[in-house]
């Protein structure tokens, strides 16, 4: 796709375009930032730019058409395979880098997620930096930058990817997705500067969730907690718990919010009245601990194998802290 038609980083491009029209590109970049915020996108346009024929991205040429559907054969494209880049991976790319390019006047790599390279693949993708190939462009993309090593950071250039703004957000949104409004409200409200395409993918579910986690929050003062118990079967396995503890977690914080007199923080907007009308049920104080407990359950879940349990625990303890405001 043409630079023209990404949402957002106007100054990046502005530079990747310099650099192109200059000369003056390095051996490799790296691209950092968050998660979703379009690092990818960026990358693919930009390898898509160094070998159009006309270097506009075009479109229509064989170079272009060929990385539009994802054929090119000097357009290589690495990611983890499960949790981690192997070794395996970099040494078939080792193998290929040691190939003329077929086609392309700049062969371009782009390494996704290189935060998630184990000590083995790290120090062998090491080697390719050290002795870079001709003609080759690099470009690595990294939401945890303090995970790499040190060696391979001094060896790239880094460009900075800022969050997404709103209205960005929603223009991408509305050209590439097709969400109900009510779903598409949600996944904006719930974006964090980024593109959280599962968030997107689950979107209907996740709004019903968000009313359960409301309905719960607002119900513990029930004598009988069998019903949210059997609630939180299903958020377990659907495997939305952890949407669950962010909807919850962003409820509290609401509430807090607005005790504190923050209207202008509110995430939940469309449950602006509810949230009034409840906000002074529960002390700052308590909604405040409650809201700490939710996050340091979200984090223990991660490595804890028996997620109802653990969203049991959790809701008769805001029970047992929030149950008697209502």
């Amino acid at each position: 796709m043409p630079f023209s038609s990404i949402f957002g980083h106007g100054e990046v491009i502005h530079k990747l375009e310099e650099a192109f029209r200059r000369d003056h590109l390095p051996t490799a970049y790296l691209f950092r930032g968050p998660q979703g915020v379009g690092k990818g996108v960026v990358a693919k346009a930009l390898a898509q730019m160094l070998n159009c024929r006309s270097h506009n991205n075009c479109g229509h040429c064989p170079s272009c058409r060929l990385l539009l559907r994802g054929e090119h054969p000097d357009f290589h494209l690495l990611c983890p395979q499960g949790k981690f880049i192997k070794i395996s991976q970099i040494q078939e790319l080792i193998a290929q880098l040691s190939l003329k390019p077929s086609l392309a006047t700049k062969r371009v790599v782009l390494l996704k997620h290189a935060d998630k390279m184990n000590a083995e693949s790290a120090n062998a993708f090491l080697k390719i930096l050290e002795e870079p190939p001709l003609d080759t462009l690099l470009i690595l993309t990294a939401v945890e930058e303090s995970l790499m090593l040190e060696t391979l950071l001094s060896r790239c250039q880094k460009i900075s990817f800022a969050p997404l703004g709103q209205q960005e957000i929603d223009a991408i949104l509305q050209k590439d997705f097709h969400l109900a409004e009510d779903c598409r409200a949600l996944v904006l409200r719930y974006s964090q500067g980024c593109l959280r395409r599962e968030f997107i993918a689950k979107g209907g579910r996740l709004l019903s969730l968000r009313s359960q986690a409301l309905h719960m929050l607002l119900n513990l003062h029930a004598t009988e907690m069998e019903g949210h118990f059997k609630q939180l079967e299903g958020v377990v396995s659907q495997n939305l718990f952890s949407y669950f503890l962010e909807f919850l977690a962003q409820l509290l914080k609401d509430l807090l919010s607005l005790q504190l007199g923050f209207s202008e923080r509110i995430v939940n907007r469309d449950l602006l009245q509810v949230l009034r009308e409840q906000a002074e049920r529960w002390p700052a104080e308590l909604l405040e601990q409650a809201f700490l407990k939710v996050i340091a359950t979200e984090i223990n879940l991660l490595a804890f194998a028996a997620k109802g349990l653990g969203l049991e625990a959790l809701i008769v303890d805001l029970k047992m802290r929030l149950g008697s405001g209502g």
